[in-house]
């Protein structure tokens, strides 16, 4: 899986809507909160990990 955060933040406009400011406003919003959106799904992951470890952990521990 290829990620996507330089592309999803780069400055390059859409060349086929050139001359309408609007849609390229639009664009690069979309392209902003979707780069945003990963590095949420990211991180909630990364911290989901590390609470599942612990409790793992901590449900071991009482077994023994």
């Amino acid at each position: 899986m290829k990620c996507c955060h330089g592309r999803a933040l780069s400055a390059v406009d859409d060349p086929r809507f050139q001359d309408d400011d609007f849609t390229q406003a639009a664009l690069r919003e979309r392209r902003a909160r979707a780069a945003h959106a990963h590095a949420a799904a990211a991180l909630l992951s990364l911290v989901g990990g590390f609470v599942l470890f612990g409790l793992i952990k901590s449900i071991h521990r009482r077994v023994r």
